[in-house]
């Protein structure tokens, strides 16, 4: 039995979307990509309703994250999953459409669908619930310092990769992922 799988791991968004993936060969984590998925809204000129270029959006994350699965044979995704507690509607709609395709595209790659939730990441990289964005990257570039060597150079958008990266430390830690391949 060969005993590495490859995990891509997803801090989806509308605008950014980040990805970690790794290979998990003998318990060790071994990074093979991170970076971000960008889109932007259709030029105006377009006259395009926003639900239709929202579709395009959304088709342009999961395009793009189905090339990564295959060209990297993914065996596992892990993603954060976000609260509904949000106060934009549209956001929320936006982002549970994007969430809905992460998960078809999962269904129909017959690929395990993790979830975690921003608690358990904070708990499990910061020792402690109420962790902030900046001490969960610190705390990886800390324990993962071979990260850096695959950051992407935009420096803006970096919160997004170190998220997704964690949200895969967090479904190892948390759960058997041995049992869902």
């Amino acid at each position: 039995m060969d005993s590495s799988i490859n995990i891509l791991g997803i801090d989806y968004g509308f605008a950014n979307t980040g990805f970690a993936i790794v290979k998990l060969k003998n318990n060790i984590i071994i990074p093979l990509k991170i970076d971000t998925i960008n889109t932007t809204p259709s030029p105006k000129y377009l006259k395009m309703y926003k639900e239709d270029d929202n579709i395009i959006r959304i088709q342009k994350i999961v395009k793009e994250l189905e090339v990564l699965i295959d060209g990297y044979a993914v065996q596992i995704v892990t993603l954060e999953q976000f609260t509904t507690n949000m106060n934009n509607t549209n956001t929320s709609r936006k982002l549970y459409g994007v969430v809905g395709a992460i998960a078809a595209l999962s269904k129909l790659k017959n690929i395990p669908l993790i979830g975690v939730t921003p608690r358990q990441i904070k708990l499990v990289i910061c020792n402690k619930p109420s962790g902030t964005k900046e001490e969960v990257m610190e705390s990886i570039k800390k324990n993962y310092p071979e990260i850096k060597n695959f950051l992407p150079h935009q420096k803006y958008k970096i919160e997004h990769c170190y998220d997704a990266f964690a949200s895969i430390i967090t479904a190892l830690e948390e759960y058997d992922v041995w049992s869902h391949i």
